[in-house]
């Protein structure tokens, strides 16, 4: 929970989840580990692949945009940025969008990606899954499917993606990818409009579906400026779902979260983070690379440089030479306030979404600041007031 989007979560970051299992811990402490160790050392372990920005849906809180472009990158070319960025060290691979299976030779791609010995996670509505989509996964198994909920009613998934009959169409293909015994993970993001629904969401995925879910907070500006205030559900709402809908004791969360607060603090001292803009593993052991062939940091920490495209530079050059003068860029406003707060190693903010919020890579998005001191009035200050 609280993690940051570096890994490819394109629309929020601070995924909360549910049933996790010993396994899902073991991976996780592993995973943290070894990108803790490669960190340091600048290796791109992680990598994500925007397929094509176009997509079917039109969510209301889409950071790509309502007017997403269409063209896409050839399965030739995919090939040879895959060749690229694996011999620099990727081990995890996210395959995303839009919606990576509108792209027109997806199953060329994804099974380049998986006979490269990639850990492939897959990102989709879940709308386009057909049976050809099945049987490729099945052949060739992917690390997780991860696919969005977007309410437990047709009236309020057409409402979120402004598409009819998605509702239907999503539940039917995730009982078929449970019934072929794929890895499947569901999610969703709380928002004004499926808020009130994520309880039943958790309980029908975890009950009838066996499966983990997890649930986001965390909806940042478009990417083009769009503003997605209006859908944003209130601070103190986005921390009491964390509690209730988990249904897991406010001491054992506050525990979870102090844990984990302690281990990003620890880190943060440790690598000598304070006077940086960048303390994550953003372009230092993760990279996203767009529909067009052109690296960023993150999905939302789009630089916008022709010095980043991969058809004028190679993988390599990108991630050493060009790169570097971003991530390892120090603050220079001695007077932003996120700079010196306490919570700074705690909170999601980060360069990119100060950037998207406020126009300033060292700006501070209220929304994000408030939701960090309602976590700490909830799980720090109510604990320091219990009896004993």
């Amino acid at each position: 929970m609280g993690s940051c989007s570096s890994c490819g979560t394109a629309q929020g970051s601070g995924a909360i989840e549910s049933m996790p299992g010993p396994d899902s811990q073991r991976y996780y402490d592993f995973n943290r580990n070894l990108k803790a160790s490669v960190s340091a050392r600048r290796v791109p372990t992680s990598g994500t692949i925007e397929l094509i920005e176009n997509c079917n849906f039109r969510c209301v809180h889409c950071y790509q945009g309502m007017q997403k472009h269409k063209e896409v990158l050839s399965a030739a070319r995919w090939k040879g940025i895959l060749d690229e960025v694996c011999e620099a060290g990727t081990l995890w691979l996210l395959i995303t969008g839009g919606d990576p299976l509108l792209h027109p030779e997806f199953e060329e791609i994804y099974e380049v990606a998986i006979r490269k010995g990639l850990l492939v996670n897959l990102f989709t509505n879940g709308s386009l899954v057909r049976e050809q989509h099945i049987e490729l996964f099945k052949r060739f198994p992917p690390f997780n499917i991860e696919i969005t909920l977007y309410g437990m009613d047709e009236e309020t998934y057409r409402g979120v993606t402004g598409t009819k009959g998605s509702h239907a169409k999503v539940m039917e293909v995730c009982r078929r990818l449970v019934a072929a015994k794929l890895p499947l993970r569901l999610k969703t993001m709380a928002m004004k409009q499926t808020a009130p629904q994520i309880a039943a969401m958790k309980r029908f995925v975890e009950q009838e579906l066996g499966v983990p879910f997890k649930f986001d907070t965390k909806i940042d500006p478009g990417i083009y400026g769009d503003d997605f205030s209006h859908v944003r559900i209130d601070p103190s709402e986005q921390v009491e779902l964390e509690e209730r809908v988990l249904g897991v004791a406010r001491e054992a969360l506050a525990q979870e979260y102090r844990g984990l607060w302690d281990d990003r603090a620890k880190l943060f001292v440790k690598n000598n983070l304070k006077d940086y803009l960048y303390y994550c593993e953003a372009g230092k052991a993760s990279y996203y690379i767009d529909y067009r062939g052109w690296v960023h940091t993150c999905s939302i920490g789009r630089l916008w440089d022709e010095a980043l495209d991969l058809s004028r530079h190679s993988f390599r050059e990108i991630w050493d030479v060009k790169l570097p003068a971003v991530v390892n860029a120090k603050r220079r406003n001695q007077n932003a306030i996120c700079h010196d707060c306490e919570y700074r190693s705690s909170c999601d903010v980060c360069p990119a979404t100060a950037k998207l919020a406020t126009g300033d890579r060292e700006g501070r998005p209220l929304y994000i600041c408030q939701v960090t001191m309602q976590r700490k009035l909830k799980y720090l200050e109510e604990q320091h007031a219990a009896p004993v």
